[in-house]
């Protein structure tokens, strides 16, 4: 009758290890035989095979493995799970193509590059092209201070038909003969849209309400108040007008739909329009005549040839005043104690999300930079400093990015007392 006994593994590295296999035959007696496999370099481990059958019948024993147990770990679990090596901390502006998501890109960016740590600033829609800003390693805490910047578009617009996600991949929703209009017409609506003004989001977007996502309720049919948001557009202007098509140029802050505002202009002149193509040229200091395309980047970064491509951290934050540390200041924000300091560029803050709003009394401060960049003796990124409004020219570590060089100075400065 079929039984089962155990085939134990007493090599050097594989003792303990068993697995049961078929048997039969009449009584049952042990017969054990020793078979050598070699691996590596001379290596030798010894099995003990234990198996039934009939008198002096041997069970059948396994093919010699061509390599030994530990050789074989290594070759199926240590190099398929050893972690990637980074191999750097860097910034690159990468001229995304129209049909794949920003996380898309960032996932090859990932593979190509071999780093865990990959994010981006500002999402671009699979319909969008343009300058998307990828950070790798350590330079991705940089990010929330790039998304702010100020952005460029150049959006074409088609009048006459509006969709339900206010671009070309909606359904559409109506048609309106828009012969009727020109550049003229056109022109004349733009005034009302610059400057700081009222936006309401699209309801395919990823603007959460109670915790929802606009996109995932809008694809269920459920229908809630999209929220009015305060943006500002520093510059519209009409580039082309080809009926039914337009060419605007946008420059605006962050959390501008462009979408919503090729659907808003369509509805001040009456006709409707929707968002038809979308090209990011300048993301705050990347512009688009600085960025790789992706399959130039991806190949660099395999290649190991990316620094040609390359943003330093300090060079990605220079639209933030800029502190220049001595070498106690230095250790002193390595500690995380404040210190006392002047920004030597006041005025080169160009995001309304790095100026505090100063006093309006007499003599008090208008525009104190709340952000700046600190640089160590060595022109190195140190940290992100924040402002106290409180004291005048004492600043904060928010961020801070590598050790100071110095190391025979002392740990405390009487200069840099809170």
């Amino acid at each position: 009758m079929p039984g089962t006994n155990r085939i134990s593994i007493r090599g050097r590295w594989g003792a303990g290890k068993s697995k049961r296999v078929s048997t039969s035959g009449g009584d049952r007696e042990r017969a054990k035989r020793s078979v050598y496999a070699s691996g590596g370099e001379g290596e030798r481990a010894k099995r003990s095979v234990y198996a039934s059958g009939g008198e002096g019948e041997r069970g059948g024993a396994p093919e010699p493995s061509p390599i030994s147990g530990r050789q074989a770990s290594h070759c199926l679990y240590c190099t398929a799970r050893r972690p990637p090596t980074p191999i750097m901390d860097a910034i690159f502006a990468v001229d995304k193509p129209v049909g794949p998501t920003s996380h898309d890109v960032v996932a090859r960016i990932r593979r190509a590059s071999g780093q865990r740590r990959v994010g981006h600033a500002g999402t671009l829609d699979p319909l969008a092209s343009g300058v998307l800003v990828i950070a790798l390693g350590s330079a991705t805490r940089l990010l929330e201070y790039l998304t702010s910047d100020d952005k460029t578009y150049v959006a074409d617009v088609t009048f006459g038909i509006t969709t339900r996600t206010y671009d070309r991949e909606g359904d559409v929703v109506t048609r309106t003969d828009p012969s009727g209009i020109d550049a003229t017409i056109v022109q004349a609506q733009l005034d009302r849209f610059r400057g700081t003004i009222e936006q309401r989001p699209p309801a395919f977007s990823a603007v959460s309400v109670n915790g929802k996502r606009m996109y995932d309720l809008a694809r269920r049919g459920i229908e809630v108040e999209i929220p009015v948001r305060t943006v500002t557009i520093r510059s519209l202007t009409l580039d082309d007008w080809t009926p039914p098509d337009a060419r605007f140029t946008v420059t605006c802050t962050k959390g501008t739909y462009i979408r919503s505002l090729a659907h808003d202009i369509g509805a001040a002149t009456g006709v409707g329009a929707h968002l038809s193509g979308l090209r990011r040229t300048r993301s705050g200091r990347f512009g688009i005549d600085d960025a790789p395309t992706l399959e130039d980047l991806l190949e660099a970064l395999r290649q190991r040839s990316w620094q040609r491509f390359e943003t330093t951290p300090e060079t990605a934050v220079d639209h933030l005043p800029t502190i220049h540390l001595s070498p106690v200041q230095a250790r002193d924000v390595d500690q995380g104690r404040p210190v006392l300091a002047a920004v030597s560029d006041p005025v080169q803050a160009t995001s309304e999300a790095h100026v505090h709003k100063g006093a309006t009394e007499p003599g008090g401060r208008a525009d104190v930079p709340r952000r700046a960049r600190a640089l160590d003796p060595d022109g190195r990124l140190a940290a992100i400093l924040t402002a106290d409004p409180a004291r005048p020219d004492f600043w904060r570590p928010e961020k801070v990015f590598h050790a100071s060089p110095t190391s025979q100075i002392p740990s405390h400065s009487p200069a840099s007392e809170a």
